[in-house]
């Protein structure tokens, strides 16, 4: 495999572990919303379950967003190391 399918697959890889935060993400926001609108519990109970759950999702977030920074980072140091021009001395 070439450093350029390589890094191409690296960001396919990448795209698909975000669908699958997002989907994470996704149902912890439908749960606070069940869980603030929703249920027999008292109200405080919910409340602190929403907070729990919010919690989560932030953690999820904040993640998510480290290391798709750092992933974007390495895929651009990678495709301009395969763009430098091999030198003469290099091939040797």
């Amino acid at each position: 495999m070439s450093t350029i399918e390589s890094i191409a697959d690296d960001g396919i890889e990448h795209a698909r572990y975000c669908r699958e935060q997002a989907s994470w993400l996704h149902a912890i926001s439908v749960s606070i919303s069940e869980a603030l609108s929703d249920g027999k519990a008292a109200l405080e109970t919910r409340v602190e379950r929403a907070k729990t759950l919010a919690g989560l999702a932030n953690y999820l977030t904040y993640d998510l967003m480290t290391y798709s920074d750092q992933r974007a980072a390495d895929m651009d140091r990678e495709l301009a190391a395969a763009a430098q021009p091999v030198e003469k001395g290099d091939m040797e």
